[in-house]
């Protein structure tokens, strides 16, 4: 959730996100929470990847996210660039339409709301996962296949994404051809020394 954002700017940038559940055996929540009226700040939203795990809770239920960006109330002041939104009923709510939103550079697999012109770029699609990457394996592997819709298809960030390989970034937390994913506290730091720089986060 990032509802409270009154200054900013809020980064949230290179996520993955996979079950989401509104309780313990309720419906499918949201990837982000944006319901305060009393917020305004800035929120930056890059490169994040949403998915549907394969295995569904029961017939009919996915145990991934229902929407991407704006569940749960208004949406103020946020700007999305180079996400995959793999959503089940909607990917942008931003049912106000407002004036400082701009969306642009995503992949998003249901429909959004938002202000007339937004995602200019935008791609609708299902993401197509490397192989032995993904939810499964537990490695960290969360790269788009080559083919796969949003593959080198992102819009350059400065410092954000500099260092991607191909023609253009790819949509999502991981660039193909990139080291696994790490996660937890612990991250990036098993294989470092006392004293050794950290490699970057991702």
């Amino acid at each position: 959730a990032c509802a409270s954002t009154s200054i900013g700017p809020l980064y949230v940038w290179r996520n993955v996100n996979a079950v989401s559940r509104v309780s313990p055996g309720g419906g499918a929540g949201g990837f982000l929470k944006t319901s305060d009226n009393m917020g305004g700040g800035k929120i930056h939203v890059f490169h994040n990847t949403v998915l549907q795990p394969a295995r569904p809770l029961e017939p009919g239920k996915t145990m991934g996210a229902s929407s991407g960006l704006g569940w749960g109330g208004p949406m103020v002041n946020v700007i999305s660039r180079n996400n995959v939104l793999h959503v089940t009923r909607r990917a942008i709510s931003d049912r106000a339409r407002d004036p400082l939103g701009d969306y642009d550079y995503d992949l998003f697999s249901a429909e959004f709301t938002a202000a007339e012109g937004q995602e200019k770029h935008g791609l609708r699609g299902v993401p197509v996962l490397a192989p032995n990457s993904g939810l499964e394996d537990g490695k960290g592997g969360f790269a788009l296949a080559p083919g796969s819709p949003g593959f080198d298809a992102g819009v350059v960030i400065p410092i954000f994404n500099d260092g991607f390989a191909g023609a253009g970034p790819d949509l999502g937390a991981h660039e193909a051809g990139s080291a696994p994913m790490e996660f937890g506290v612990d991250a990036y730091r098993s294989k470092t020394a006392p004293g050794d720089k950290l490699p970057p986060r991702r």
